[in-house]
């Protein structure tokens, strides 16, 4: 499976961008020999969720390309951040013959079948395999509950159906539906690809913490450094060998970071000049790419920066999850919206608006027993969305198998 999400895709689409793909964008056309996956979101939680699917398939996979489309013109324009560059995606707003004709796909993956039914229903008479996933009973009455026997029509066109839960199940079953073609799995969700780190950096460091007290703060703006060092040094006067490790987002601020924290009596060093976290340090700066997956395994507790600033919006809350840190965060999640108010429900994640807010979630979780708890909760989370991602790659590696068997 694939190791972290930043691994690039070896067979998808090569050469193709999609930074200005829209419904009037020619479909993609399979390399010779390859196999095409469709993948058809409707929310920006199944779009998440896809992604991760695409990438985590990329690793396992060789010459299998994928194309991802949703009727949501936001959700399309959201996907688009989230998949490399090669990975054709497409507002689809409606039935297109043409795209089905020119598309010619090996395997589909559809969310909400009461949409593009006659699209459905071209690909079915094409004997093209289709799964289902994240099934629900349906909210509204679609037009399709109308007319008898349509949504007995609509379902039996799936091989498989993946129901959110026995309710659904249930319901499906009721339409006529082989038992053996529905499986409860829970609701979609990106689960997460826990990020690799250099385990061997990681073991010098852990004893070089030792038994310190770690927090870390991730990917923080301009705007943030100074609610967090404010933070930090409130939650110094509870616990004074408490070290914070700061992941600038601009990589190329340490020195000024450096400069602004010493400023202020804190013992400060960077990365990046081969400083390390001593005993006597208060924060290390951590300004060098590529190595979250390491600072997400020493910090039990991480403050998630573009949180509290302004018009961008947090980052994925799903890679400190999977890795057992307690999840801190402002207002502004952005794109990551549902991610956080599922970590929330969970217990696993906690809102801060200011420097003040934040401290005290810092000294709260610096109580083992209250990191460890929220811990828990991510890890129900993340474990829960890697249940169906991984479910879905065995049947896509399964259904193409049998495909070129044929």
């Amino acid at each position: 499976m694939a190791r972290s999400l930043r691994r690039s895709f070896l067979g998808a689409l090569r050469g193709r961008r999609n930074s200005h793909q829209d419904s009037a964008t020619p479909a993609p056309r399979k390399s010779e020999g390859a196999s095409l996956v469709w993948c058809h979101s409707t929310t920006v939680t199944q779009a998440a969720a896809f992604a991760e699917l695409i990438l985590r398939l990329s690793d396992d996979l060789r010459m299998v390309e994928y194309a991802v489309t949703t009727p949501d013109a936001e959700v399309a324009a959201t996907l688009k951040t989230m998949l490399p560059e090669d990975v054709f995606v497409r507002h689809l707003p409606r039935d297109d013959d043409d795209f089905v004709n020119e598309i010619k796909p090996d395997l589909v993956i559809w969310t909400n079948p009461s949409e593009h039914a006659a699209t459905l229903a071209e690909l079915s008479n094409r004997n093209v395999p289709m799964i289902l996933t994240d099934a629900r009973i349906p909210q509204n009455r679609p037009l399709s509950q109308l007319i008898p026997g349509a949504q007995r029509t609509l379902l039996s066109r799936f091989d498989h159906i993946l129901a959110a839960d026995e309710e659904t199940e249930r319901w499906i079953v009721s339409h006529s539906i082989a038992p053996e073609a529905v499986e409860v799995l829970g609701e979609m969700q990106e689960g997460t690809i826990a990020l690799h780190c250099n385990e061997a950096e990681r073991d010098t460091l852990a004893q070089l913490l030792a038994a310190r007290p770690v927090w870390l703060a991730a990917c923080c703006t301009q705007e943030e450094e100074d609610i967090v060092l404010a933070a930090h040094r409130q939650a110094l006067r509870v616990s004074h060998r408490l070290l914070l490790i700061l992941v600038p987002d601009d990589g190329e601020s340490g020195p000024r970071i450096m400069e602004n924290f010493e400023a202020v009596g804190l013992n400060t060093v960077c990365r990046s000049t081969g400083g390390e976290p001593d005993d006597d340090r208060q924060v290390y700066v951590a300004d060098t790419d590529g190595e979250m997956g390491l600072w997400y395994r020493l910090a039990p507790i991480s403050f998630l920066g573009r949180s509290l600033a302004p018009g961008r919006g947090a980052i994925n809350p799903y890679e400190p999850a999977a890795l057992g840190s307690a999840i801190l965060h402002g207002p502004n999640t952005g794109i990551h919206t549902p991610a956080f108010e599922r970590l929330t429900a969970a217990g696993a994640a906690r809102l801060v608006k200011d420097d003040k807010e934040l401290a005290k979630a810092v000294q709260d979780l610096l109580a083992p027993d209250q990191a460890a708890a929220m811990a828990h909760g991510a890890w129900i989370v993340t474990s829960g969305g890697s249940q169906i991602i991984d479910r879905l790659a065995e049947m896509v590696a399964e259904t193409l198998d049998a495909e070129r068997q044929e």
